[in-house]
């Protein structure tokens, strides 16, 4: 029977199986405990930190005492970096650890030597008062020394204290078996610069010779491996380096090529002139890298790192003969004394005598190194063609007869337009060494096309097609030569048969001379679309660009013809002849009146009104006769409130055109948003003394005559507009209202239900303000509240978000009572009941909706999907069908009809749909995706492989259209294509990473029980 323990806080006894005193919720504190009856228990604190296990395996023995001072070096350093108070604050900073670390001390010299723990009476909420108290009269305070060993660092170490109270206590315990335990633990965890420690104090113990020649043994291995850790700095610096290289267009592949590399880098990067000392300061991290990179070059030729812990930069490398050097001060010397030290030099100097001295051969670099890092320099994004030319050269100083050296001599000899004679005769070695005919006659060509000899380019592009028919460079090469022989139409048909109309423009000058044959031979639609293709290769694209701003500017396509001579102004790499040209017809354009119009209208709509009316400034100032330039400029002063100013605008307008009738229309409004409706009736009527035929003044003149109570008239006028114009709706608003007023309704419900057959589908307000008109006036007794009903429709949605749909529900029905006439609460309501699976009540709502405003496509959309739900298929694919004769390019439409038909295994019908769909869009990667499906359930594998490869084409990354295009394959039975295709895609480790944790969330939602979710 477990003995009662009782509270230190409350005195009140209770089970000691409680973690608490279930009266007053203090921790256990079993009676006799060395901390009973104090406030906070520092064995319990003892114990929780040693079962953390952080650098101890517990056992309370001297040995974690210097573990303790290891820890605290190795998790906060050896400085000191103390709480900022002297005082007791258990919640900031490292007082928590403090706290944890010193009960431990002060346990293990409790448990060793016996005493207790003892508060100080004047400070007893204060741990750093806390002491333990030794039996031969030995008072520590623990939590204090601990606190002195955060504060002042190594200096105050908690081991010089321990061997201080040794000799004074009566028992000295000596526990080899503890520190051995230390040792395991740290060599567990790898880290053997810390089991060294413990190496050293264990042996200082009295243990057998035996034993201490075994302990000295494991010791040395332990020793080894800390050297060996030493050395994984030099791997890491070199592996941090070599990702840099890359980036720089440095193949890092360890070979004497790759400093000739470095040294180009160094020289765009460091620069040529030696550095400042304090300069080099700030290179300290790179010299340090490449040296680690340079010093594997050496390791690798047979030396080896012999590391300098104290000064690692002095570090070096030794062969057999006892010949040393440090690759670091080869980057110190190129930096203090400039691009005179190259490291490449350098590192010749030092070969030249480890050959001397016989440490290595004395054999020639691999051609097809300095080859690879010629390909790497000049084929990078930085192009460093020069240098890759250099490269190979060298490589056939080694290597005279290598095939490789010779084509790529001839290559970068074209690329930096060198004599092409030179690159003829790299050409014709490489022939004589056995070249293929292929490659020889490609080559052929571009030094023919580098010369000029356009004639000779065509033939030579011929003979290479001879042999590669579909050959894409040799069509190219052959239209630009005839394009250059002004033989357009023949340009033009070898162009078109190159370039496929999905293709991406991969090749800009093929796009360009494309675009420039069709411009030639009349076909400037084409061309247009050519050059933007062109254009869209960013680093060359400012010859498309500035052939289309100039072929826009004179369409007067302002926007878009601003845009490409801004690409040509944005291009780096433009020359400053076309540059100046750029600039001069970018003012132009921005200056011509049709682009200030353009601008002022597309300012106006995005309402930014002052700006607008700023621009209709300067058009009035270059032309006073611009009378439309006026008419919008009083337009935007009275949206400004600047009302005067608008009147005299306007009558700036109407001496420019006196018969403009949207200027008395637009005046006219302007003086009734001044309360001045006589003066405004008086000047439409002004205006149809010169235009009787205006409709729109008629129908203005209706409004201001109802505003006047002059009902009669006002229906007359609204009689006469739809006289002169049957479609307008406008004016059948005005007529319906006076003949409310005149007490006709019947005939004002006529009146608006003829509007709604006239007012445009956008106008969604109008026809809501109509069907409301049209109720208040067939129910009078019960008038619509459209505000009450927005607000209870937001609530009704608020209820159902909250996961209240039955209230919803109701909220919903209270705001359709309030405007049973508002179509977007009718179609919000059928949504809800559709997402409660009430698919014949939601079909309702949305017929209901449909039925006020027959052409909103959501409605419909809406409509075939509650008739799917409830199984009447062919009704469902006869809304989409009336949808598709409204838009028959509406993408959305499309799209929903063919995953409708695809889903209803209609593959045929899907197919058709889908065909209009890519039609409608023929650049829709999802478009290309879904008929590449239903083909490949029809069995027509080539069809859809077909289909997959132009969605690849267009979104080359995304590899679910790979995983999608693998099953198709599969199913077509090419099942070794399948396979290479996913794992080709699970080469991606995100999308790799990404498929597979859909794939286990998929998993777990199959494996989930029934119910487990809402």
């Amino acid at each position: 029977m477990p003995q009662p323990i009782k509270c230190v806080k409350c005195s009140r006894p209770y089970n000691p199986t409680f973690a608490a005193c279930p009266f007053c919720k203090n921790p256990t504190v079993p009676v006799g405990s060395p901390t009973a009856g104090m406030k906070i228990d520092y064995v319990a604190y003892a114990e929780r930190f040693a079962q953390d296990k952080i650098y101890l395996d517990v056992d309370f023995s001297l040995a974690t005492i210097t573990t303790l001072d290891v820890f605290i070096d190795d998790s906060w350093g050896t400085a000191g970096e103390a709480p900022e108070a002297e005082t007791w604050k258990p919640k900031e900073g490292k007082w928590a650890v403090i706290l944890n670390v010193g009960s431990y001390f002060g346990e293990v010299l409790r448990r060793i030597w016996g005493g207790q723990w003892i508060e100080d009476p004047d400070h007893g909420c204060d741990p750093l008062w806390t002491m333990v108290k030794l039996p031969p009269g030995i008072t520590v305070f623990p939590i204090a020394k601990v606190y002195k060993r955060f504060k002042n660092g190594r200096e105050d170490a908690l081991e010089p204290l321990l061997q201080t109270l040794l000799p004074r206590l009566a028992v000295k315990p000596q526990n080899p078996e503890s520190w051995l335990r230390q040792i395991a633990f740290f060599e567990k965890v790898k880290r053997f610069d810390l089991a060294l420690i413990f190496y050293e104090r264990l042996l200082r113990l009295p243990i057998p010779l035996s034993h201490k020649q075994q302990l000295e043994a494991r010791m040395n291995q332990a020793r080894n491996q800390v050297q060996h850790e030493a050395t994984l700095d030099f791997v890491k610096g070199e592996e941090e380096i070599v990702s840099v290289l890359e980036l720089a267009g440095v193949k890092p592949d360890h070979s004497p090529a790759s400093l000739a590399g470095i040294d180009t880098w160094l020289y765009h990067y460091w620069g040529s002139e030696p550095k400042q000392k304090e300069e080099v300061e700030s290179y300290e991290k790179d010299e340090w890298r490449l040296g680690c990179y340079l010093g594997e070059v050496f390791r690798r030729l047979g030396g080896d790192w012999r590391m300098d812990t104290a000064f690692p930069a002095a570090s070096h490398i030794i062969w057999p003969s006892g010949f040393q050097t440090c690759p670091f001060t080869y980057f110190s010397k190129r930096l203090e004394r400039g691009a005179d030290y190259p490291v490449y030099a350098q590192f010749e100097f030092c070969r030249k005598l480890l050959i001397e001295r016989k440490d290595i051969p004395a054999v020639g670099d691999e051609s097809e190194a300095w080859l690879d890092q010629a390909e790497y320099q000049a084929d990078s994004f930085t192009g460093n063609r020069h240098v890759g030319l250099q490269m190979a050269l060298k490589a056939l100083q080694y290597n005279p007869d290598s095939l490789r050296g010779h084509l790529l001599a001839c290559k970068w000899t074209l690329a930096i337009g060198k004599e092409p004679a030179k690159a003829m005769e790299h050409l014709q070695r490489a022939a004589d060494l056995g070249a293929e005919d292929v490659e020889i006659r490609r080559w052929r060509m571009r030094i023919f096309e580098s010369q000029g000899e356009h004639a000779a380019q065509v033939e030579a592009a011929r003979k290479v097609q001879t042999l590669v028919p579909e050959d894409k460079e040799s069509r190219i090469s052959e239209a630009m030569g005839l394009y250059a022989l002004k033989r357009y139409a023949e340009a033009l048909a070898v162009l078109e048969q190159a370039l496929c109309p999905e293709a991406e423009p991969v090749e800009y000058r093929a796009w360009l001379r494309l675009g420039d044959c069709q411009y030639q031979l009349g076909r400037k639609d084409d061309a247009l679309e050519s050059w933007r293709k062109a254009q869209d290769w960013s680093l060359f694209g400012m010859e498309a660009s500035w052939k289309l701003g100039q072929a826009l500017e004179k369409r007067q396509q302002w926007q878009e013809c601003l845009t490409a001579y801004r690409r040509v102004l944005d291009n780096s790499l433009t020359p400053a002849g076309i540059r100046q040209k750029a600039l001069e017809r970018q003012a132009a354009v921005e200056n011509h009146p049709g682009y200030l119009e353009a601008e002022a209208g597309r300012l106006a709509g995005a309402g930014k009104t002052q700006e607008a009316v700023d621009i209709y400034r300067r058009l009035t100032a270059m032309n006073p006769q611009h009378a439309d330039a006026w008419r919008e400029q009083g337009v935007g002063l009275a949206l400004l409130g600047r009302m005067e100013e608008a009147l005299t605008v306007f009558d700036q307008a109407m001496a420019a055109d006196p018969k403009d009738p949207k200027v008395y229309d637009h005046k006219a409004v302007t003086l009734g948003r001044m309360g001045r409706f006589d003066a405004g009736l008086a000047l439409l009527e002004q205006g149809l003394e010169q235009m009787p035929a205006a409709a729109s003044l008629w129908t203005r003149r209706s409004f201001f005559l109802g505003k006047l109570e002059r009902w009669p008239e006002a229906l007359a006028s609204a009689e006469k507009a739809l006289a002169i114009d049957a479609t307008a709706y406008q004016p059948l608003l005005f007529k319906a209202e006076a003949q409310r007023r005149l007490q006709q309704p019947d005939a004002a419900i006529a009146s608006l239900q003829q509007c709604l057959t006239l007012v445009p589908p956008e106008k969604q307000q109008a026809i809501q303000n109509v069907h409301q008109m049209i109720w208040n006036l067939e129910h009078p007794d019960q008038p619509l509240e459209p505000q009450k009903a927005a607000m209870l429709q937001d609530q009704a949605m608020a209820l159902f978000q909250a996961g209240q749909p039955d209230q919803g529900l109701a909220t919903f029905q209270a705001a359709l009572a309030a405007d049973s006439t508002s179509f977007e609460i009718w179609n919000n309501y059928g949504s809800v009941l559709m997402s409660l699976g009430r698919a014949q009540e939601a079909l309702n709502g949305f017929e209901r909706a449909l039925a006020l405003y027959p052409t909103m496509d959501v409605f419909q959309h809406n409509k075939a999907l509650a008739l799917e739900r409830l199984g009447r298929t062919d009704e469902a694919a006869a809304v989409y069908d009336r949808i598709i004769e409204r838009f028959p390019t509406d993408e959305s439409t499309l799209q929903k009809r063919t995953t409708f038909l695809r889903r209803m295994e209609r593959l045929d019908q899907a197919l058709a749909s889908a065909g209009q769909w890519i039609t409608a869009a023929p650049r829709n990667v999802h478009a290309l995706r879904i008929r590449a499906e239903i083909l490949a359930k029809l069995k027509r594998f080539d069809e859809s492989l077909t289909d997959y490869d132009r969605a690849i084409a267009l979104s080359p990354n995304d590899r679910k259209i790979w995983l999608e295009k693998s099953v198709a394959l599969a199913d077509a039975g090419k099942t070794d294509e399948s396979f290479e295709l996913i794992s080709k895609a699970f080469e991606d480790k995100a999308f790799a990473d990404e498929y597979h944790r859909q794939g286990l969330d998929l998993l777990g939602a199959m494996l989930e029980p029934p119910g487990s979710r809402c």
